[in-house]
């Protein structure tokens, strides 16, 4: 998950902080990462997966299992950032129902909105 820079510039104790820190595992080894992290007003998603088990659903899985966890926590807005170019990744975002709200020189911003909200 080296390209998952979250970690390089926070200590990995920031998960004490998380709403949800998540890491999926296949035959006992982790595949796949995931984080609902709240910043001032935001809540962020945040999602890796191994590089050799890229293509095997464990993305989908565990954005599945992230926005079912922001739906009981009652989390009216997600958002989260990915590099330019990272085409699988914006195909993911975009069938799990995010939308890219702005973009930067190196990556773009989306949000995914809680319709059950009640």
């Amino acid at each position: 998950m080296k390209s998952f820079r979250y970690f390089s510039s926070r200590s990995v104790s920031i998960i004490n902080h998380h709403l949800l820190s998540v890491i999926l595992l296949n035959e006992g080894k982790p595949v796949a990462y995931g984080h609902l992290d709240p910043e001032d007003t935001k809540v962020w998603l945040g999602i890796a997966v191994i590089e050799e088990a890229v293509g095997k659903g464990y993305g989908r899985k565990m954005m599945t299992f992230l926005i079912e966890s922001a739906r009981e926590k009652n989390i009216p807005v997600l958002t989260l950032s990915v590099d330019h170019g990272n085409q699988s990744a914006i195909r993911l975002y975009l069938n799990s129902g995010f939308q890219k709200i702005s973009e930067t020189e190196k990556f773009e911003l989306y949000e995914w909105k809680n319709e059950d909200r009640s």
